[in-house]
């Protein structure tokens, strides 16, 4: 029965492939007609003089533009109870203001973002470690240093060995801003828990500290009615504590 399925899925590989047009080409005929079509509608209402090769940025521009002004007019009390009123404003405004733009312009939009792009995407592993640290290591000041060093680390090895100047300067004041929160770690973790507890809805450290000591009466009460096991119970206590004797030293 093996045997069968293999040659039976064998034959139908060898009619398709016979038959039938690789997918890479079915594909790029798709794509092509698809282009073929809507190029020059897109051309006539938003290309302008401008050269194809920037029709789909222009395209993108006019969908962020028309986001906006629709949600703009929103606010607008004339336009409440016209939907249809703010649908054609959304459209004739971004319509005409891209339109005319020519290649200059839009190459000096996606310039900015892309530098938005970078900037986003450069940050985000420095954010994501410093949650990372201050909440897996929240009662020590010292591994979430050790956590720091070995990120200036890597830093320092990839802008020492990277030849690209434009890579080399992120690299370099990633690095300094780690140095930065290394070296302010402990203000930088009271102003954290500052947020946390204001997030939590306290006030104050005092006001919080209650609030951790009444968390732990109900903990222990819900262990001995069985509401939660008790492995569960004291893990979430044994936090809690530890967290009242953060508080409780600085």
């Amino acid at each position: 029965m093996i045997a069968s399925l293999i040659a039976v899925t064998f034959f139908g590989s060898f009619v398709s492939a016979y038959y039938l047009p690789p997918v890479r080409q079915v594909v790029e005929l798709t794509m092509r007609s698809f282009v073929d079509i809507f190029e020059p509608i897109l051309q006539t209402f938003i290309g302008g003089d401008i050269e194809s090769s920037l029709l789909f940025e222009k395209l993108l521009i006019f969908i962020i533009l028309l986001c906006l002004v629709y949600v703009s007019i929103g606010f607008v009390p004339l336009f409440e109870d016209y939907k249809w009123g703010r649908w054609v404003v959304a459209i004739i405004v971004p319509l005409m203001g891209v339109r005319f733009l020519d290649t200059g312009w839009v190459l000096a939009i996606i310039i900015q973002y892309k530098v938005l792009a970078i900037a986003l995407t450069g940050i985000l592993p420095f954010v994501i470690y410093f949650f990372f640290l201050h909440n897996v290591s929240e009662e020590s000041s010292v591994i979430r240093k050790i956590g720091w060093v070995f990120f200036i680390i890597i830093y320092l090895g990839l802008w020492a060995t990277v030849e690209n100047e434009s890579y080399s300067s992120i690299y370099f004041w990633t690095m300094v801003a780690s140095l930065l929160f290394m070296l302010f770690d402990g203000t930088i973790h009271r102003i954290y828990v500052n947020q946390e507890m204001k997030k939590a809805g306290s006030t104050d450290k005092w006001q919080h500290i209650a609030k951790l000591r009444r968390d732990i009466s109900e903990t222990n009460s819900d262990m001995r009615s069985g509401h939660i096991p008790e492995r569960i119970g004291k893990r979430i206590i044994k936090k809690k504590e530890r967290q009242i004797e953060w508080l409780l030293k600085h």
